[in-house]
């Protein structure tokens, strides 16, 4: 079968066991018995780091050094009470089930020990929905250094696009480091990270995740394109490839065999540098992978993400620039999207491929093919966006123009008809239909900072099943 892209990343304390206000009574507790107070503030920095990070910050900030062996102590024996009668977080087994039955590979990334991750699972008899778990023992760094994240990555190497759940601002920063889809379990979503791509409050909307048609990346700046092998199709699938290709031509003679730029993974730093990879493919693979009905029936298929852009342009009056797609494209015919948008080109032998002036330079190609407009002041870097349905990965741009336009729009283009300038209200409204393209809609929350709205799940696990 395809190789499934989606894969859950679960902490496991306050995410899976409900040890938060334990963890945190304990915490209170050892510091009043070494004569010192503690705060919510200073437990929140210190939820989800390593019991070696703890104690060096407790010793350092409370005149405490010297004693570092006794603190360990008794915050070993805290742990250790704190998992004789565990529970779990109201709904999660559901959802835990809910994400196994849908096809979605699952596994833990938590700072607890080797030992006591695995007694949680057996405990609650969780075997059967968690692939594997990586504990603060196996990084030498903890949450917010994304190493935890990283080994987590590696118990799923076909998986392309990971979600982590996670309820401390360290987990959240490690997961995003990592390059993954964070979540922040929270109470009030006035208190979620910025860096969260999902805020939920209550463990049995989790899955509503998995029936959206798009998962953001916040709080980027810049990205760094390498190129890397792109994991090759089997030899014994190349020659059906090579077949629906020639029967497609012979429908679509536009059609054409161009080198794509597909996504292969990314990480973060912690100012907003994404380190994307990329490897090139045939289109005819790509168009393979999303056009043939067999493609899903395919073994050892690897995933295939088409790099693209996706810019949104604002005016003076705060109104934004939309078309229609045309009905001749291959994808989303009829609906509005921004402009302009469209494939990354795979840069040429001599050109600098450091990733910030190729998103720009394609920007700046895509808005003269889309709209004639060739002047561009500014172009910001300001997400990742997946498209679920259409297997694309778009970098998101927030653009400037140096020219006045017009608001009548009178553009004319082959992808698209019907240019129009609509007004913030008037966008919002769309992106509640089905008549924009969602990577459209998800562009236009990341502008307005505003989390999506996760909806009941109407889906049976087909989607992402094997």
């Amino acid at each position: 079968m395809i190789t499934n892209p989606v894969c859950f990343v679960f902490d496991m304390d306050g995410v899976i066991v409900d040890t938060l206000a334990t963890l945190y009574r304990n915490y209170l507790d050892i510091l009043t018995l070494f004569g010192k107070s503690g705060s919510a503030q200073e437990f929140d920095r210190l939820n989800g780091s390593s019991l070696d990070e703890i104690v060096t910050h407790i010793a350092t900030h409370h005149d405490l050094l010297g004693s570092e062996a006794a603190i360990r102590s008794r915050f070993e024996d805290g742990f250790t009470r704190l998992y004789e009668a565990p529970s779990l977080i109201p709904g999660v087994k559901q959802a835990l089930q809910n994400i196994s039955s849908a096809g979605v590979p699952i596994v833990i990334a938590s700072s607890a020990g080797r030992e006591t991750i695995a007694s949680v699972v057996r405990y609650f008899e969780l075997e059967n929905y968690i692939s594997g778990w990586v504990s603060g023992e196996d990084v030498e760094r903890g949450k917010p250094c994304p190493d935890i994240y990283l080994k987590a990555r590696s118990l799923v190497p076909g998986a392309a696009i990971f979600i982590a759940v996670e309820d401390s601002d360290n987990g959240i920063l490690s997961a995003w480091q990592a390059g993954m889809i964070p979540v922040h379990f929270v109470a009030e979503s006035a208190n979620a990270h910025k860096n969260a791509s999902f805020v939920i409050n209550d463990m049995s909307t989790l899955t509503h995740i998995l029936a959206l048609p798009t998962f953001p990346l916040r709080a980027m700046e810049s990205t760094r394109l390498t190129e890397c092998r792109a994991i090759p199709v089997p030899t014994a699938l190349k020659s059906k490839i090579d077949q629906f290709w020639q029967s497609a031509v012979t429908e679509n003679s536009s059609l054409f065999d161009a080198q794509v730029m597909c996504y292969q993974g990314h990480e973060m730093t912690v100012d907003g540098l994404c380190s994307l990879r990329y490897g090139r493919r045939q289109y005819r693979e790509v168009f393979y992978v999303l056009r043939s009905p067999d493609a899903r029936q395919c073994a050892n298929l690897p995933v295939i993400i088409p790099l693209a852009v996706s810019g949104v342009i604002c005016n003076p009056k705060g109104e934004y620039l939309l078309a229609t797609r045309a009905e001749t494209v291959t994808q989303y015919a009829g609906k509005k999207e921004f402009v302009p948008s469209g494939s990354m080109d795979v840069p040429e032998a001599d050109e600098n491929s450091d990733g910030r002036d190729l998103v720009t330079d394609q920007i700046s190609r895509e808005l003269a093919e889309e709209s004639g407009i060739k002047a561009i002041e500014s172009c910001r870097q300001i997400g990742l966006i997946y498209d679920l349905h259409a297997s694309v990965m778009d970098i998101a741009c927030s653009v400037s123009l140096q020219e006045e336009l017009p608001v009548d729009g009178g553009y004319h283009s082959k992808e698209y008809h019907q240019y129009a300038w609509l007004e913030s209200d008037a966008v919002r409204r769309l992106c509640h239909t089905d008549d924009i393209i969602s990577t459209s809609a998800e562009l236009f929350r990341l502008v307005q900072q505003e989390y999506p709205e996760l909806p009941e799940p109407s889906f049976a696990g087909e989607r992402y099943a094997d």
